[in-house]
């Protein structure tokens, strides 16, 4: 299916009578990894210019994977009326003047704003394209969407301002193809030194709302006083875009909740390592737990449990703005435990820590039933289609 898929670019290439400018921006992981193999089928083309801008920590991504990239120098934002909105937006506009793209392809990710919405909002006529990294999650931004979505499966949510949506299936699945969980596990866990039963909670860019970290202690308090399983080892790791300063606070905060030490991974491996080697994989609303659903596609033997702590009213909140009104989409679809009241966080730990849950998580994984086809190839040959029929929406 991959070499139709090429053969179907070439074809589409052929018929483009001009050269074609793409600007292509993220500002966060999933984005950036989602983006990584389409700028490399797109920089591989003697008829289009790629352009690559993005904000840390999607830039050092790009980077790392050797792909020519400017690093956007404002900030992201939380909201959309925070301080540095207009500084923003104004770069952003000084990025499409100097560009003057044909095409702009955004990434679509995390909660919070950056050169993807600003870039959206100046877009005007300019034909634009987002993919989405979770299944569902529609970022508001300066209300400005995409006029096409490249979608993470069926569970999209349409919106007047989109033109078309195109399911292209999870990003996930191209770049876990070749991974071996067996041997990301254990390396994460030589390198953490855990060799027992192992509790991960997954941070988040959220800790300006007082219940991310209310959530994340309840949840070491609620570990600490596990019976069955008896959690050894309790791992934070910080989501890339939490400073320094919030890492040092949450772990301050999590330690003196735990009543013991609470190890701070290091971020020296890649996500999938500690979504590998842990026993449970813990957030409020992070789509790491979806992540979580197709690295287990590819794995021999179940990998951990996955639970989201809801039961804070600003999470809730924060994930329903996101479209996700019923919870995440591993909940919704019977991945993950969602506990929407604190009373409930020890049964929701001890029933996705057992490996009856985990092995029935592993088996509804393992049949999904995923596009058989590359989602960034099917994402070339559409805007290289468009480009080439003068579409404009």
């Amino acid at each position: 299916p991959m070499s139709c898929h090429r053969r179907g670019i070439k074809r589409v290439v052929a018929g483009l009578a001009k050269s074609g400018v793409i600007l292509v921006s993220a500002r966060d992981p999933s984005a950036a990894l989602a983006l990584v193999p389409v700028v490399r089928h797109l920089a591989g083309l003697s008829t289009v210019t790629v352009h690559v801008v993005a904000q840390n920590p999607a830039y050092e991504i790009f980077q790392k994977e050797s792909l020519n990239v400017v690093q956007v120098q404002s900030a992201p934002l939380n909201h959309r009326d925070d301080g540095g909105a207009a500084e923003l937006l104004a770069e952003a506009r000084e990025i499409l003047d100097k560009v003057q793209p044909d095409v702009l392809l955004a990434g679509l990710s995390s909660p919070g704003i950056g050169i993807d919405e600003a870039l959206l909002a100046h877009a005007g006529d300019i034909p634009s394209y987002s993919i989405q990294d979770p299944p569902g999650y529609i970022v508001p931004g300066f209300d400005s969407r995409a006029r096409t979505q490249f979608v993470a499966g069926i569970d999209f949510l349409e919106s007047e301002e989109t033109a078309r949506c195109i399911d292209i299936g999870p990003p996930q699945v191209e770049r876990y193809r070749a991974l071996h969980p067996e041997q990301l596990a254990q390396q994460w866990r030589q390198a953490m030194g855990c060799h027992g039963t192992t509790a991960v909670l997954f941070g988040q860019p959220l800790n300006q709302e007082p219940g991310y970290r209310n959530s994340l202690c309840a949840a070491v308090s609620a570990l600490r006083d596990l019976a069955d399983p008896v959690i050894d080892h309790v791992v934070y790791r910080a989501h890339p875009k939490e400073n320094k300063v919030d890492r040092a606070n949450t772990l301050a905060a999590l330690n003196d909740a735990a009543g013991t030490i609470v190890h701070e991974d290091p971020l020296a491996l890649a996500v999938e390592g500690p979504l590998c080697g842990c026993d449970l994989v813990i957030s409020c609303y992070s789509t790491i737990s979806t992540d979580l659903i197709y690295l287990n596609r590819v794995a021999k033997d179940p990998l951990g449990g996955a639970v989201h702590l809801l039961f804070e009213a600003d999470m809730v909140r924060l994930c329903a703005v996101g479209g996700l009104t019923k919870g995440p989409w591993s909940v919704q679809h019977g991945f993950g435990q969602g506990v929407y009241e604190v009373s409930q966080l020890s049964v929701a730990l001890q029933t996705a820590a057992s490996l009856t849950e985990r092995r029935m998580c592993w088996e509804r994984a393992r049949a999904l039933t995923v596009p058989d086809r590359d989602p960034s190839s099917v994402v070339v040959e559409t805007i290289l289609s468009d480009l080439s029929q003068g579409y404009a929406q």
